[in-house]
């Protein structure tokens, strides 16, 4: 992971039962970037709202490597546009 934020906009508090959403905003050639947002259950104004960047990386090399195909293929099923 290259960058997260997380942006609390309403308070949760344990035991709160919460749902989540989470998508892929962007596809890069080595990165993806995930857009998530943290509801309290049944409502539809999110209580924070958030993101990250997630880097593929050569185990050997420890440098950033290119998505694989067949993976790449597999993730555009959640990519998303137009998020706010």
């Amino acid at each position: 992971m290259v960058d997260s934020a997380c942006s609390f906009l309403h308070e949760l508090s344990y035991p709160e039962i919460i749902d989540i959403g989470v998508t892929i905003s962007r596809i890069g050639n080595s990165s993806l970037t995930y857009e998530l947002a943290i509801f309290k259950f049944g409502q539809e104004t999110a209580s924070a709202q958030g993101h990250f960047v997630h880097v593929f990386v050569d185990r050997e090399t420890r440098k950033s490597t290119p998505i694989p195909s067949e993976m790449r293929s597999a993730l555009r099923h959640y990519l998303s546009h137009g998020i706010t």
